[in-house]
């Protein structure tokens, strides 16, 4: 089971009587509403790689053709491995959503692969050999391609790496939870 090392904050949320109207602008594009998200408030400061990183992690997020489903257990396996509190918990709440159980949700941090249909068990895996060689084996890309489209394996690559460079930035930065999100399995 994966634990919390709280990360000290780094990069607290850029409060909104210290926002740029630009970097208003470009929450906006995010939230939708003028509500505060800790990841965006602090992604936000650099207004340069905030606006590229969104559009790569929201595009992928509302617009790609991964399932919904498989796209966050991907997501949400590549959290565990890096050790992504942040990221795990706004995505547990994303999973529950595109209809993945919380049972579900707590089985991905301790990936069996045989729990799962064939499927997701092979994405599953390929976010931890991605993680690990940031390449897959033949083997996985071979099932991978049984299930889906290799446009579609392109876009699991694309999603774990994105999600794995989100990881990073919130880990290094450390973002904390927002109230009312629930972390790692304890």
């Amino acid at each position: 089971m994966t634990t919390a090392t709280p990360r000290p904050v780094r990069l607290a949320p850029l409060p909104p009587d210290a926002r740029t109207p630009e970097q208003d602008a470009l929450l906006l594009k995010a939230t939708k509403t003028p509500r505060e998200v800790n990841i965006y408030s602090t992604f936000v400061r650099n207004p340069h790689v905030y606006e590229r990183w969104l559009g790569l992690a929201h595009g992928l997020l509302f617009d790609g053709a991964l399932p919904d489903r498989v796209r966050e257990l991907l997501i949400l396996r590549t959290a565990i491995r890096c050790g992504c509190e942040y990221e795990w918990a706004q995505h547990r709440k994303i999973a529950a959503r595109a209809g993945v159980e919380e049972r579900e949700i707590a089985a991905v941090a301790e990936f069996a692969e045989a729990e799962w249909p064939p499927a997701e068990a092979v994405v599953l895996r390929a976010a931890d050999e991605l993680h690990d060689t940031a390449t897959v084996s033949d083997g996985t890309w071979d099932e991978l391609t049984a299930h889906y489209p290799a446009e579609t394996v392109m876009e699991i690559v694309a999603v774990a790496g994105t999600y794995r460079l989100t990881a990073m930035m919130l880990n290094a930065f450390g973002v904390a939870l927002d109230p009312g999100l629930v972390g790692f399995p304890r």
